[in-house]
């Protein structure tokens, strides 16, 4: 009777994977190696171009920011995308990005925040509806400006909730149907409405 032993080590660090005898990784452990990916903000993205400019090597940077060399490239790949993207954000929420946007996009989008304040110091009351005609209406005059600009730009509700999360605007009051309803007799509708 023959007996296979498998030599398995156990490390409690992260960072050190799992290894049988035969050298291969557990999946569980590979996927955790991979990690999750994750958004650079627009700062650390220019203080690497920065660096780069400087003439540090990209292996430098990336051991000095916990960052792959692969990202490095990336960023160093989309320099100008990135470079346009921090002169046309404006607000400091907006400068944590995932990935660099057009610039008809981000001037649409600069432009309704700045329409947004003026709105609210006015003490207008300002719909989701409103918000998206609005941003539609300044996109297509972007358009009219630019004949380049060839995107097409829909205002779905995942761009609104993206968009609010860009430029903070959490406690941004929305009015609309919900808000104009008759308080009182929603008030007395539970009353009526349980059956006695």
């Amino acid at each position: 009777m023959q007996i296979e032993s498998h030599l398995v080590i156990v490390i409690r660090d992260p960072q050190i994977l799992q290894r049988t005898s035969a050298g291969k990784m557990s999946e569980r452990k590979e996927e955790q190696a991979k990690g999750k990916r994750q958004s650079i903000p627009l700062d650390v993205k220019i203080q690497v171009l920065d660096r780069l400019d400087k003439g540090e090597r990209q292996v430098d940077i990336g051991a000095d920011l916990h960052l792959p060399t692969s990202t490095i490239r990336g960023i160093l790949k989309n320099k100008d995308k990135i470079r346009t993207s921090a002169t046309t954000s404006i607000a400091s929420s907006a400068k944590k990005i995932t990935h660099s946007r057009s610039y008809a996009l981000e001037e649409k989008e600069k432009r309704l925040s700045i329409w947004i304040d003026d709105e609210l110091e006015r003490n207008m009351p300002l719909s989701q509806a409103i918000l998206m005609e609005k941003a539609k209406s300044i996109y297509a005059h972007v358009q009219s400006q630019d004949p380049d600009v060839m995107e097409s730009f829909a205002a779905s509700r995942g761009w609104f909730d993206r968009f609010k999360k860009r430029y903070n605007l959490y406690n941004l009051k929305i009015t609309g149907e919900a808000a104009s309803a008759d308080t009182g007799a929603s008030a007395a509708f539970p009353a009526s409405g349980r059956g006695g």
